[in-house]
Order: structure tokens, then sequence, then C-alpha cells
């Protein structure tokens, strides 16, 4: 277990990169898979610490004595339940429990294997070696363009430019589309840092925020710039043009302050 343990760590921290993209993500859990599959016949190093350890019976020094109520795990069986698992969450529809016959999900895993398929086309070491076809990877962007509400003429035009330059800059035009992909969350991560944020801002003193104001709050917290590199221009040229109140009080003013000191009265004190 401790190698399998050690294995998702490490995967978790590379899941939870937040400018990991979604086929490299795929690619990870690819790779986790063949691990454990390879682990099934080929122990991990402490597993082989184990198999040696039993073999001197001994371990760092101490004496090991057998131990009949101790129920020894099954390494073969364990690993192959681990691969059956992460194949079932590749997507994230299918829990490890619920058969992808009987899942009414199961339309929504073929979309969502399609999705990763054709966001492949946008990454420069998915290409073949030789010369591209002008419309290779065409149809792919097409339905990224569809599936994510980015224009398609443009998009396709700039996705040729980006094959003829063989990815050395991105064309203006590809732009929108390579925001929209970057912008789907391959873990639950973003999820946990909202809540982690959400809780920050609804403070008891803040309990009157409305759930609009919250949403837009935290989703400012979560992907806005620092406070340093934030530049306010924008808003403060929007906001005075809605006619509300500027820092000099041009707008509305303040209403002014008696600053008359009754010095005649201070005699009578």
């Amino acid at each position: 277990m401790y190698d399998a343990l050690t294995e998702l760590s490490d995967l978790s921290r590379q899941l939870q990169k937040r400018e990991r993209p979604l086929p490299t993500a795929d690619r990870l859990l690819t790779r986790e898979i063949r691990v454990f599959e390879s682990m099934v016949s080929m122990p991990g190093p402490h597993m082989t610490t184990v198999h040696r350890a039993l073999a001197e019976k001994s371990f760092k020094g101490v004496a090991l004595r057998e131990n009949g109520r101790l129920v020894q795990i099954h390494a073969g069986k364990f690993f192959r339940s681990m691969v059956e698992n992460l194949r079932h969450r590749m997507t994230s529809t299918t829990s490890s429990h619920v058969s992808t016959r009987e899942s009414p999900l199961h339309g929504r895993e073929a979309r969502d294997n399609q999705l990763i398929h054709d966001m492949k086309v946008l990454h420069r070491g998915s290409w073949p070696e030789e010369e591209l076809d002008i419309q290779y990877g065409d149809t792919e962007v097409l339905r990224l363009c569809e599936v994510l509400k980015v224009d398609r003429r443009e998009t396709v035009q700039g996705f040729r430019e980006y094959k003829e330059i063989r990815a050395s800059r991105t064309p203006a035009a590809m732009e929108p589309l390579l925001k929209a992909v970057r912008t789907i969350a391959v873990s639950t991560s973003e999820c946990e840092r909202a809540f982690s944020s959400m809780n920050y801002i609804l403070t008891a003193k803040r309990n009157a925020l409305s759930v609009s104001r919250l949403s837009s709050l935290v989703f400012i917290k979560c992907n806005g710039p620092p406070l340093g590199q934030f530049n306010p221009e924008n808003d403060v040229r929007s906001w005075l043009e809605k006619g509300r109140r500027s820092a000099e009080e041009r707008a509305c003013p303040a209403p002014a302050l008696d600053t008359a000191v009754p010095k005649a009265f201070w005699s009578l004190f």
C-alpha cells in the first residue's frame, strides 16, 4: 500500500497545478495506470523492502514473528483494483461502484473522451513528424469552437497559421480558444480553492452578502491578479460614468461642516 500511496500522492500534486491542461492530466492518469499494472507482477521499492525483510525475518534490526490475526493483502488483486478505479475516474463521470452499461452518464463519458481527443491537436507534441496536411486538425478545432462558443472561422484560420509556423508562436486568432481551454479544471482542487476563499470572504461580519455578490468576490479572489498588479482605472471610469460619487465629491457633494467656534459663550462656562 505504501507504493500505491506514494504514486497517488505524486499524481495528486501534479493534477493540482493550475496551469495543467486537460490532455496532459489525461496522459498522467494513463501513465499511472500503466505503473499500477506493472506493479501487479513487479513489486515497487517499498514492497521489495518488505519481501527482503520477510526473507531475513528481520526489519531494521527487529526480529519479525508471524501473526495469524493479521490478514495479508494480496498485492496483485490490490493493484488490479487500483487500475480499475483509475480507469473509471478518467473522465470523472463514473465511480468505481457504478456499471458503465447501467450508468445514464455513458453518453457524457463518450463526449468527454472526444473533448480530450480534440484538445490534443492544439499541442505540438501530438502532431506527426512528417509535413502536416493543411486541414490537419481542422475538424477537431471546429468541434472545440462549437463546445466552447468561440468564433469558428477565425480560429481555424489561426490554427492553420499555427501549423505553418510549427507552433513557434501563438497567433492572435487562436488566443480565444486557448484561453477557453485553459479554464477547464482538471481536478477538484479548484473547487477546494473556491471554498477556502468563500470561508475567508463570508465571515460573521459579512453575513449580509448576497449570493451573486459573494460569487463575484470569490471569482475575483480565485482568478484575479494580485492587489499590487491590479489596475483599477477602467473600473473607476465606469463608476464615474454612471454618476456615482467620486473621491472629490463633485457628483454628490457632502454637506459642509460648520467650523464656526462660539468663543462668545466660552466666558459663561
